[in-house]
């Protein structure tokens, strides 16, 4: 401990640099206080190789000087037409990169010098890569360099990629050839050859980190995320797209943020955590694809922090009493949080996240890489966990605020932008492609990045490499067994055909693993277009004994982000019925205005257990009002558990679930919603019966024959003659079962609802639509045909 301190104050920044820094900072300000707007168009059409690369690289060298990034405003300024053709065969490249790689590296041929395929990337030989190769012992280190020192000791894990080994890649790889074209300009291409070389190896988890930041932790410390949960630290109730980690990690009121972080930001009370309440339990690894560690002493902070701050350096503070315990911070779903190419870990799942752009400021490269990966992360439901200090950097730079200019005038411009982004392209690859060539349109890369990110993605689908899947954003799931088939054939399944859109909202069917007539209805199922899986038997009943039928479905509703990866996760009662046209939105949200999701209770408590669950009194009651499907965030599942864990003194969530079960006098949506709408209110709004608002529903599980009749004149125009109705359709989205609803206005809330609703039609596909209302012809006329008996 002694010497890590020494190691930080023997660097500090003398005090006369730091008034010179003040006073840029100062005038940085007063720059950033006037905003001046550009717009403008161009045209470009070439074709996409390496000779317009070169042609760019030769441009950047004769120009003296750039485009005022004062006059960045993030509009669209040009068009994207350039076309882009790899021919390479898949089994020929491969065997090329083989031999190759046989020819030329040591790790390659002797696998086991890597261990399990376990890689560090880093440019430049130092002292401290040589301690950090040493402590990771079991971890291959590829040093990018120009040359390879001489009289330096090396281990075995060690292997530098010079210059020579890169232009002889460049043969096979037109990655590398692009990008070497580039190198002399930019050294952070150097990372990215590194990161490839790695890859190329058959890497499943990269280190990636900065010569002058020394590892001062073994690599037991990364193993844990092999694991298949980690503990974890949970903000459940964060209600901003920003999130700063470094927040938890300092035990002083001062106000500390992350290079990268914006500055605006820091006392805008809209970005800031309304609840700091704080949950700590496991969390699934395979939503994780990056954990950054915190540096210590010259903490990677921006140079505006380091300049007016008093006490820097400083050193951070583990967020966990137990020294032994690496507890992680984990970002909420759908938020930005900067992390750097200084000491980050990259999981198997995020290795296509590594690509550093190279035209934009090296100084900023990895904050930039940092918001556009994280926002295709959310595509696929990964998440940044945030880790104690896992190394310690003795440089100072200096002079850091000039190259960090251009990036806070667009850093506003590029959240906004990102956060805004969609894409309806299931491909994954595709849609990245789609945000680089966008991101080129407006201004904020050069032609250079979107071809490179092309060659990127191809080489790594060469590679063999896995990427994510896009998960729908919603999943309606059935918990259920075959011997259930008989009322889904009833209610669910016909109304479901009639009422969801199958493109938004992704319609599962969960079944038992170990049942061979479960198994047979999932695969009827799947050829009815629906997904399926199934779950195996708790772990735990082979010690505590089995559950089975209801209990069994109850407790899978717990673990429902172990069966969606979607960010919202209805559920509904295998007897329930949807009776509308299920609005991905407004059949969700409270409004436009108020984006909740909406939880519909009556007072009272019909299920006495919920409270031993819980632990506390619940004076709401969520089931007995019947309103269906019940939608939570993906998070809410594992939050909640979490939280039971707590409660129950430490116990794991099955063993206090099979406690408060005995009896069956529970309601799994209570136990749910009551822990959502107290802990994570903003994100769930109560509605309650005798709220004179009202409060949408599109389905139940005591609905009746008559509401799906409603439903389908109101959506679809269809069997709108029915006399009864009109009387019929005053309550049809507002009713609340076993009690009165006083909501005004009733008509009035229905009509609005519909009008979002035909509006939604309009936009679907034609084909889509005309399957749905025949759907509803075949059920008025009591022609639905039951599947799979």
């Amino acid at each position: 401990m002694t010497t890590t301190i020494q190691l930080c104050f023997s660097n500090i920044v003398p005090r006369r640099m730091k008034k010179k820094l003040r006073i840029r900072v100062l005038y940085l300000l007063i720059l950033t206080s006037t905003i001046v707007v550009f717009s403008g168009n161009a045209l470009i059409r070439p074709r996409i190789d390496n000779s317009v690369i070169s042609t760019q690289v030769q441009a950047s060298n004769t120009t003296s000087t750039k485009t005022d990034y004062r006059l960045f405003s993030g509009k669209k300024i040009r068009l994207f037409n350039h076309e882009y053709n790899d021919n390479r065969k898949n089994k020929t490249w491969q065997q090329e990169i083989q031999q190759f790689l046989t020819r030329t590296s040591p790790q390659f041929r002797n696998k086991s010098i890597c261990g399990t395929h376990n890689w560090a990337v880093v440019v430049n030989f130092s002292n401290s890569v040589l301690d950090t190769a040493k402590r990771l012992s079991k971890w291959c280190v590829v040093i990018v360099v120009k040359d390879r020192p001489n009289n330096v000791k090396l281990t075995e894990n060690i292997f530098f990629l010079n210059v020579t080994i890169q232009n002889e890649l460049a043969k096979i790889s037109p990655f590398y050839k692009a990008s070497l074209l580039y190198a002399k300009q930019h050294h952070i291409v150097q990372k990215n050859l590194g990161y490839l070389w790695a890859i190329l190896h058959g890497a499943t988890m990269i280190w990636d980190f900065d010569n002058d930041n020394e590892l001062i932790v073994n690599e037991s410390t990364f193993s844990t995320s092999l694991n298949e949960t980690i503990e974890a630290l949970t903000v459940p109730n964060h209600n901003s797209t920003l999130f700063n980690p470094y927040s938890f990690f300092v035990s002083n009121t001062k106000k500390l943020w992350p290079r990268g972080y914006p500055s605006q930001s820091i006392n805008d009370s809209s970005n800031q955590i309304i609840s700091t309440q704080t949950l700590r339990g496991l969390w699934p690894t395979k939503n994780i694809g990056i954990i950054h560690s915190l540096t210590e002493c010259q903490v990677d902070v921006d140079s505006v922090y380091k300049s007016v701050v008093p006490g820097f350096p400083l050193r951070f503070q583990k967020i966990s009493n137990d020294r032994n315990k690496d507890v992680k911070l984990i970002a909420p779903r759908r938020t930005f949080s900067p992390y750097s190419k200084k000491s980050t870990l990259h999981l198997r799942s995020s290795l296509w996240t590594l690509l550093l752009p190279v035209t934009v400021s090296q100084q900023i490269s990895d904050i930039w890489r940092s918001y556009v990966m994280q926002r295709l992360m959310w595509d696929v439901g990964l998440q940044t966990a945030f880790a104690g200090s896992y190394s310690i950097k003795k440089h100072v730079d200096h002079n850091e605020h000039e190259l960090e200019k251009e990036f806070y005038w667009k850093i506003d411009n590029l959240i906004e932008y990102l956060t805004q982004w969609s894409s309806t392209e299931t491909s994954f690859t595709r849609r990245v492609k789609q945000l680089f060539i966008s991101l080129y349109q407006h201004g904020y890369i050069e032609l250079i990045d979107v071809h490179l990110i092309q060659l990127w993605l191809e080489e790594l689908h060469l590679i063999g490499y896995t990427f994510p899947e896009i998960p729908l954003k919603y999943t309606l799931v059935v918990r259920t067994f075959a011997g259930h088939l008989y009322r889904m054939n009833k209610w669910y399944i016909p109304t479901v055909n009639m009422f969801a859109d199958r493109n938004t909202i992704d319609v599962l069917f969960v079944l038992d693993d170990e049942s061979r007539e479960d198994h047979i209805l999932g695969d009827c199922l799947k050829e009815h277009n629906y997904s399926v899986k199934y779950e195996a038997s708790p772990a735990f009943t082979k010690t505590k004994g089995n559950i089975k039928g209801y209990d069994r479905q109850q407790w899978s509703t717990f673990y429902m982000d172990y069966l969606s990866n979607s960010d919202y996760i209805g559920v509904i009662d295998a007897d329930g019925m949807l009776y509308s046209f299920m609005h991905p939105f407004y059949s969700i949200f409270a409004s436009n205005d108020d984006k909740r999701i909406m939880l519909k209770p009556m007072a009272g408590d019909h299920y006495h257990e919920d409270k031993l669950a819980l632990k506390f009194d619940n004076t709401l009651d969520f089931m007995w009002t019947n309103r269906m499907p019940m939608w939570y965030r993906w998070e809410t599942y594992q939050n909640l558990r979490n939280y039971i864990s707590l409660a129950w003194n430490g116990s794991s969530f099955d063993d206090a679930f099979i406690e408060f079960s005995k009896n069956q006098r529970y309601s799994q949506f209570t136990i749910l919603s009551t822990y959502a709408s107290l802990f994570e209110s903003n994100y769930y709004r109560i509605i309650m019966n005798n709220d004179t608002r009202g409060a949408v529903s599109v389905g139940s599980n005591r609905g009746r024959e008559t509401d799906i009749r409603v439903g389908c004149c109101r959506s679809f125009h269809i069997g709108c003659n029915d006399t009864s109705l009109p009387e019929l359709n005053k309550d049809h989205l507002l009713r609340y079962d076993n009690t009165e609803f006083v909501a005004v206005d009733a008509t009035e809330k229905n009509d609005a609802y519909y009008a979002y609703v035909h509006e939604y039609l309009k936009q679907m596909p034609s084909y889509m639509v005309s399957n749905m209302k025949k759907s509803c012809e075949l059920f008025l006329n009591n022609k639905s045909i039951p599947i799979c008996v």
